[in-house]
């Protein structure tokens, strides 16, 4: 898979906040009817046709990492 894009999704100004910023973010797409991949760090991904988006906290909040399968488009 590679990176076709990356955004601050979430600003976050307080470090303290970022777990429950992560689990609020998970509970919501899981409400929209996404299904979140099982992990077991901070990270949530949800699995699209010919990807999957990675919600990542960082510097400033929460990343969106947009990935494209290799070969799809």
């Amino acid at each position: 898979m590679k990176v076709v894009d990356k955004k601050l999704f979430q600003p976050v100004h307080d470090p303290m906040q970022m777990p429950a910023a992560m689990q609020d973010l998970e509970d919501e797409l899981i409400q929209q009817g996404y299904t979140v991949k099982p992990r077991s760090g901070p990270v949530v991904i949800i699995e699209l046709e010919g990807g999957e988006v990675h919600y990542v906290p960082g510097q400033g909040g929460i990343w969106m990492f947009i990935f494209e399968k290799e070969g799809e488009k």
